[in-house]
């Protein structure tokens, strides 16, 4: 039954893609590949870009955190709702239908070629670190049901969703999220209902007694200063990492209309904070379960990553492990596809600029295949790191702060007149990495406010170091 289910969703998947391989009338050929002829309704743009933000990272990370109590990461998306809405009044009229990528339309706008190429660079170094540690945490699942070895599952999993990138481009990476998103919620919800029967307690029962042991600690005495840093560093970061980073960008860009793009970002924080509280009460579930005694206890020295994908292949309801399976996997293939397309465009439109469009199926199959080994090499080397969650969201933070603020330099302070050449972009970079290690090992601040201290630093390089454009 389990290998039934993921077949059929392989099979879905495959469909899909191959029905939007069809190509949109009136198109050019680039715009049909990296923007899905600017055709994307509201409901495609909502979904892909909730599904893009929703990893197996998520769906294995979040309750591995509320295992061990802590639900701080929740007020982070409460930032969302602050962040969304802002960006839909500020940053979105300012760059819809201005170009192919985000890094193309700051050149353009200030900037020279070698600054281009060096924002783009920093993005896609930056971006295959943070999805390779994404990558490896949604093979966790996978490898340990197939009895597979790790390596071996990575390469099955990138393989395919290799293939349906390659096969439809941004149109095929957006419908198949949409279908990626609701298995791994319904595979959330399942987890949601399977539970509590196994601990012979309801599900208000088990939460409760969480809740008496400290072990919820959302609405805990005390909290009010976590709350003020997840909530304050949830809003800059989101709005950094769904304003300038591509994969989020290619989404807006590639709407039908300026109105859409809005709606779609503006609503999204409220579907964030829906995930949230979907996946965070799994681990409190489980914290239960194994206080009941109904299960044997988890084997000694199993990292918290871990936890919810041991329980899901020991005593999960063998039917469903299926779904489960098809859940983490399409977090995995959802993160994977969106994120080859995202830099295949970056590499097209500025790391590789001038290459003949005759030829841009062939140029975009090659530049696909180099992410997905570079991606391969990342998630090998993830899989020494504890702490995935965390340490995927601190890697993207790296970027986002210093794209954040050249955006910000030529957009926000037009008398500044701020021409962003290499050494510019290289030392803005340079001062936000500086601000993010002052921040870490210095004040030893909560990761969340990374982006605060690396945008600030940033920007002062801009402001004091950027040459005058003319």
């Amino acid at each position: 039954m389990a290998w039934t289910i993921l077949v059929l969703y392989l099979i879905l998947i495959y469909g899909i893609a191959f029905h939007a391989k069809r190509k949109v009338s009136g198109a050019n050929p680039v715009e049909e590949r990296y923007l899905a002829g600017r055709k994307l309704n509201f409901v495609e743009c909502l979904g892909s870009i909730v599904a893009t933000e929703v990893s197996a990272l998520s769906f294995l990370g979040l309750p591995a955190l509320s295992f061990g109590g802590d639900y701080s990461i929740f007020y982070f998306y409460l930032g969302t709702l602050i962040s969304r809405p802002l960006l839909s009044l500020t940053v979105i009229p300012l760059i819809y239908g201005k170009g192919l990528t985000l890094y193309g339309i700051i050149g353009a706008r200030g900037g020279s070629a070698t600054g281009q190429k060096l924002m783009a660079l920093i993005y896609a170094v930056t971006k295959l670190l943070g999805v390779g540690v994404r990558f490896y945490a949604g093979s966790i699942l996978v490898a340990e049901f197939l009895d597979f070895p790790l390596t071996l599952t990575l390469g099955l999993i990138l393989s395919m969703s290799l293939c349906y990138t390659i096969v439809g481009g941004l149109k095929a990476v957006v419908r198949t999220d949409l279908l990626q998103m609701t298995i791994l919620v319904g595979g959330a919800l399942t987890a949601h209902f399977v539970i509590p029967p196994m601990a012979g307690a309801s599900w208000s029962a088990l939460l409760g007694q969480g809740l008496e042991a400290g072990q919820i600690s959302l609405f805990a005495p005390g909290h009010l200063s976590l709350f003020l840093i997840g909530f304050t560093g949830g809003i800059l970061f989101d709005f950094c990492t769904h304003g300038f980073d591509q994969d989020y960008t290619q989404r807006i860009l590639g709407a039908k209309t300026l109105t859409t793009a809005r709606w779609a970002m503006g609503l999204s924080g409220f579907a964030s904070v829906g995930m949230g509280l979907l996946f965070l009460p799994i681990g409190s579930l489980l914290w239960a379960l194994y206080q009941s005694g109904f299960v044997p206890p988890l084997p000694h020295g199993l990292p918290p990553d871990r936890v919810f994908s041991h329980f899901i292949t020991t005593h999960f309801p063998l039917p469903l492990q299926g779904l489960m399976l098809a859940g983490v996997l399409a977090g995995t293939m959802s993160t994977l596809d969106s994120t080859i397309n995202a830099l295949s465009s970056v590499l097209w439109n500025d790391l590789w600029p001038g290459r003949a469009v005759s030829k841009i199926k062939s140029h975009f199959n090659r530049d696909s295949i180099l992410i997905s080994l570079v991606l391969f090499s990342v998630a090998v080397a993830a899989s020494y790191s504890d702490g995935l969650f965390v340490l995927g969201m601190t890697i993207s933070s790296w970027s986002v702060a210093a794209l954040g603020a050249m955006f910000f330099a030529g957009y926000f302070f037009p008398s500044r007149r701020i021409y962003l050449d290499g050494p510019t972009v290289g030392l803005s970079f340079l001062a936000n990495i500086v601000g993010i290690a002052l921040n870490t090992f210095i004040l030893a601040g909560p990761w969340q406010w990374n982006v605060y201290y690396g945008a600030t630093t940033a920007l002062l390089a801009i402001f004091f170091m950027g040459k005058n454009r003319a």
